[in-house]
């Protein structure tokens, strides 16, 4: 049977277009197809079946998915996951996926949300702006950085950030592993967790693990600033590009398993 992993379309070809080249050229091998999909194929059109390897929820924002996929979307994704499907969520579709989100807090634009998906009983707390000592998060490229991470066996990896949470999972929750760790935050606050879920997984990252520093060079802009940063990024990026390219792996891993 044909298998596909399934992207949820937040409308930003830049952005998906390097996470789909990423993801092909890791499970192209085992002879995985990559495709969008979108909320009026999930709730109308079913499509989370047994064809479905893993429901990729990119980076953007979590409050359009929450309005385009309401309770029955959820409700198709959780039953998905609990028979063996896997959801991966990625800064925003990390927000998506926790119990709550609380984002900029302390700040006049700050929010804190429930958008009811609930696959992990955790807090997630976001942007880490004060933290990393970076400008407070926006949609420009001024927010962005490359932050150091260590893993769960305590090797290093670095990845790409823009906006990302960190998980204070509840301690009611007892199957989330904590795959890396924010290295320059106090306190060892995980970075990205894996959950088993009836015969699935729900893996979140509060980083871009499929930002390679190719696909930031190719990014176009108007202002000469930020190219330079977008630059700067990508070469401190490629400087570590082994160890990204592991921590990517190392998540992709978790999502073979079930095939």
């Amino acid at each position: 049977m044909q298998k596909y992993i399934l992207i949820y379309d937040n409308r930003d070809m830049f952005q998906l277009e390097g996470l789909q080249a990423e993801l092909k050229q890791f499970f192209e091998p085992y002879h995985i197809q990559i495709r969008l999909t979108n909320a009026d194929e999930i709730i109308r059109k079913k499509i989370l079946q047994i064809d479905t390897l893993a429901l990729v929820m990119p980076g953007g924002a979590a409050a359009p998915y929450a309005q385009a996929l309401g309770d029955e979307g959820n409700k198709r994704i959780r039953d998905y996951i609990l028979y063996n499907g896997v959801y991966l969520g990625i800064c925003a579709g990390a927000y998506y996926a926790c119990q709550r989100t609380i984002f900029e807090k302390g700040k006049p634009w700050a929010m804190r949300s429930t958008y009811g998906l609930n696959l992990v009983k955790a807090s997630a707390i976001g942007s880490l702006s004060r933290e990393l000592g970076i400008p407070p998060y926006s949609k420009d490229v001024l927010s962005e950085t490359v932050v150091p991470l260590f893993t769960a066996s305590g090797k290093s990896a670095v990845s790409f950030y823009h906006g990302g949470p960190y998980f204070k999972i509840d301690k009611s929750e007892k199957n989330v592993q904590v795959l890396a760790t924010y290295a320059r935050i106090p306190g060892n606050k995980p970075a990205i967790i894996s959950k088993k879920m009836g015969d699935g997984e729900v893996l979140l990252s509060g980083v871009h693990i499929e930002t390679t520093p190719e696909h930031l060079r190719r990014r176009q802009h108007t202002e000469v600033a930020h190219t330079a940063h977008t630059m700067g990024t990508a070469l401190l990026l490629s400087q570590y590009g082994r160890s990204r390219q592991r921590l990517f792996q190392h998540v992709m891993q978790h999502i073979r398993e079930h095939i």
